[in-house]
């Protein structure tokens, strides 16, 4: 790392050692320098405990209820459309138990379909291949494994 840094500011014809870089702040380098690394004075003035909000995402889902299952261990609703099929990658919602209740009531069921606004709080990808390490491959697998999205998710509002 340092001979490549080295060889950077050789190209950039900057008169300054590497090994003052590495003992200065950022704020102390010449502005030359700051400008070649991409640091602008928004940056430098932020705090570093500080971070940046994340834009919320949102969605609209077309939700069979004949797809909706009650996790009772982890007390969650999982929505997984098109579970039955065989393909290389599923995806899951999981809504909190009261807020689905809250938002769907009790009696969810007797609908066949329910559109709803979502706001995603969190993504986790996640490979599985159940023939990872084994000599022999003893399951059908797509290559690469099976690709799992899952959601964690809040019903914002039902869309009738």
């Amino acid at each position: 790392m340092y001979k490549i840094f080295t060889f950077f500011l050789l190209l950039t014809g900057l008169r300054i050692s590497a090994q003052e870089i590495y003992q200065k702040p950022v704020s102390d380098l010449p502005a030359q320098l700051q400008q070649t690394t991409g640091t602008s004075k928004k940056e430098s003035t932020q705090k570093p405990g500080n971070k940046q909000k994340r834009k919320k995402r949102y969605k609209t889902l077309s939700v069979k209820t004949s797809e909706i299952r009650l996790d009772r261990k982890n007390k969650r609703f999982v929505y997984s459309p098109e579970s039955y099929v065989k393909k290389a990658s599923y995806t899951h919602y999981y809504f909190p138990y009261n807020n689905f209740l809250k938002k769907l009531g009790k009696n969810w069921k007797k609908k066949d379909t329910v559109k709803l606004r979502v706001r995603i709080v969190r993504l986790k990808r996640k490979n599985y291949d159940p023939n990872k390490g084994r000599s022999k491959p003893i399951y059908s697998v797509p290559d690469g494994g099976f690709n799992n999205r899952y959601y964690y998710a809040r019903i914002i509002r039902v869309i009738r």
